[in-house]
């Protein structure tokens, strides 16, 4: 439970109802019988400092209901609002990939952009230059849940002295080499891949010695698996005699659970997983939203979150 002091009251969507965390507003989330969707707030936020808790499990509506329910808080009266988002929607389309193409992360920052909201936080952003989408009125943190992680890693790894710690390509190389350091991992390596689309890998290149080595792939998210399999491949022909995955976001959409049988992979339940087979390892992520919450209630720094954790 988070400890939260002075006039902060927590709202958690639907879509983040899978955490352990508790609403203290209490309040209708539904929908009409044409699918829009139907907020209620029963339990006054009059100059109250609000924190919404959101994630996007079903992304589109998700979305419309915190956007609604931002405009449900605001017109109540509340002093401010903050939204916790543990995985921000249409991260990934950060940017063109191809003529025709939206900027869809764009999109959604405008979006809440026009609420007028006080500040937006999220773990593990996939693109950090997303950060600048929002205006400069808003407050948006960006927590990396590394060291939360890294605390629960070392439980299952508890001997790494022959452990290659691997970046997915080339924009994942600063979150695997702090990976590195918090696991105290002595080999670090590199996959560069060369991509026919989004989502289908035609090669696979790896850098770094992993011959003989245990190998723990670190990436953001995972979502399809396809080109996670095909890294795993790659690492194996490589001379890697084991090789686990290390994600914050678990999206297994498809045949990602079948692509990763027989593979360890651990992940965190920033969204909710359903039906996860035993190779797939879940870490609550609720300890780490709690403590966030709990900062900034306090109006403390989150720096410390970055680098260690403990329970």
């Amino acid at each position: 439970m988070s400890d939260k002091t002075g006039n902060y009251v927590t709202i958690v969507g639907s879509g983040a109802k899978h955490l352990n965390i508790t609403s203290d507003i209490d309040m209708i989330l539904g929908s009409f019988n044409n699918k829009e969707c139907q907020v209620q707030l029963l339990t006054s936020v009059r100059h109250k400092h609000v924190i919404i808790i959101q994630s996007f499990n079903d992304t589109n509506d998700n979305l419309i209901e915190l956007l609604i329910l931002i405009d449900a808080v605001k017109r109540s009266m509340a002093a401010s609002v903050t939204v916790i988002a543990p995985i921000f929607p249409y991260a990934r389309q950060d940017r063109r990939s191809d003529s025709g193409t939206p900027i869809s992360a764009r999109v959604v920052c405008d979006l809440l952009n026009t609420t007028n909201i006080d500040r937006l936080i999220t773990v593990d952003l996939h693109a950090t230059q997303i950060q600048g989408f929002m205006d400069n009125s808003i407050g948006f943190d960006h927590i990396s849940s590394s060291a939360f992680l890294a605390y629960h890693l070392r439980n299952k790894f508890r001997i790494l002295t022959n452990t290659s710690i691997c970046s997915p390509d080339a924009g994942g190389v600063k979150r695997a080499k702090k990976m590195q350091k918090l696991l105290g991992a002595p080999s670090f390596s590199l996959m560069t891949k060369t991509r026919v689309r989004a989502g289908e890998v035609e090669s696979i290149e790896v850098t770094g010695d992993v011959f003989g080595k245990e190998v723990i792939i670190v990436d953001d998210m995972i979502d399809t698996a396809g080109t996670l399999a095909a890294g795993i491949e790659a690492l194996y022909e490589a001379g890697a005699v084991g090789v686990s995955a290390v994600a914050t976001h678990g999206l297994f959409s498809g045949p990602a659970f079948e692509r990763l049988e027989g593979v360890d992979v651990y992940t965190t339940n920033t969204l909710r997983i359903d039906n996860a087979p035993s190779n797939i390892h879940v870490f609550d992520i609720t300890p780490l939203i709690n403590r966030v919450i709990d900062k900034v209630c306090n109006g403390e720094h989150f720096s410390d979150l970055f680098h260690t954790w403990t329970e």
